[in-house]
């Protein structure tokens, strides 16, 4: 469907969506700083509003997680019919390219921040999330064209 559009229209596309990316992935890593650097270290100070303070950034960061793997696979597939019709390739062929699997391990840590984050007042350790918030990271800089050039 998406070959089917004129170039323009797909690079509009292309660029909404990578707003969106950017949108969700600061503040997948915003949230997941800010517990980090502000409501941990500083509970002492922050009294009563300290646990109400971290739920809120916890809860941000899982929406946030959410909407990041679902942009994430939106990507997948747009990207992955600009190829197989722009190279006239099959899809199976098209799947190994690296901005496909690293965005696929976006999607991936995305969404276990996401359920992570859902779940922190049932004893996740923060250390888990946290490492999720890096993969992420991680597979965004390394999904970049910057990156392999």
């Amino acid at each position: 469907m998406l070959a089917a559009l004129p170039p323009d229209i797909v690079a509009f596309f292309a660029v909404i969506l990578r707003g969106l990316h950017l949108t969700a992935q600061a503040l997948v890593l915003g949230g997941l700083m800010f517990i980090l650097g502000v409501t941990r270290p500083l509970a002492g100070h922050l009294a009563a509003a300290g646990p109400g303070l971290e739920a809120a950034g916890l809860r941000w960061s899982g929406r946030a997680g959410f909407a990041l793997a679902g942009v994430a696979i939106i990507s997948i597939l747009a990207n992955l019919s600009q190829v197989v019709v722009g190279l006239e390739i099959k899809a199976a062929e098209a799947v190994g390219a690296d901005f496909i699997v690293w965005n696929g391990v976006l999607a991936g840590a995305a969404l276990a921040v996401g359920l992570l984050a859902r779940n922190s007042g049932r004893g996740v350790h923060l250390a888990i999330l946290v490492l999720a918030g890096l993969v992420v990271l991680a597979a965004s800089v390394l999904s970049s064209q910057r990156c392999r050039d």
